[in-house]
């Protein structure tokens, strides 16, 4: 049926809500989970021509936040691994929606959260969901994140080691 389910995490507990729904379906398909996550450079665009002098300048800091990212979806995978399910990880840079519709493949699906934002917040700061379900040529499953529904620090165990 589905070859991957990719899983983007940006390293917040609202993205975490979809790991649930990402969990019961690996275990259903017996589908590896892909955890992607987009370190976001775009940042410096808009300090136009000084942008390149401020790269050149935010080198470290960027492979920091790039180090940090690594981690973040290891960290994730390892979780996985503990309740017995094959996970992979991959760290991507550049525009966020673009870079998880350029890392899916025929056969993926994809499960996300969606921060639920609406009105001028949503027009002032896009939607990464949008811009996905608008481009991907594969299924996307939306899981409804908000703060109520974020897993707390240690709430993540619970799902996932539910049993089907």
């Amino acid at each position: 049926m589905y070859r991957r389910i990719v899983v983007p995490l940006d390293g917040s507990k609202l993205a975490e809500v979809a790991l649930p729904q990402a969990i019961d379906l690996a275990r259903l398909t017996g589908t590896p989970i892909h955890l992607l996550r987009v370190v976001d450079f775009r940042r410096l665009e808009q300090y136009g021509p000084y942008a390149l002098a401020l790269e050149y300048a935010a080198d470290p800091v960027l492979a920091d936040e790039h180090k940090l990212a690594l981690e973040y979806v290891r960290e994730v995978r390892s979780r996985l691994d503990g309740i017995g399910l094959y996970a992979n990880t991959e760290v991507r840079e550049g525009h966020v929606g673009r870079e998880i519709v350029a890392a899916l493949k025929p056969g993926d699906v994809v499960v996300m959260a969606s921060h639920g934002r609406g009105g001028l917040s949503r027009w002032l700061l896009g939607s990464v969901a949008e811009d996905v379900i608008r481009h991907a040529a594969v299924p996307v499953l939306l899981v409804k994140a908000d703060a109520e529904a974020a897993p707390a620090e240690d709430s993540l165990a619970t799902p996932l080691a539910v049993t089907s």
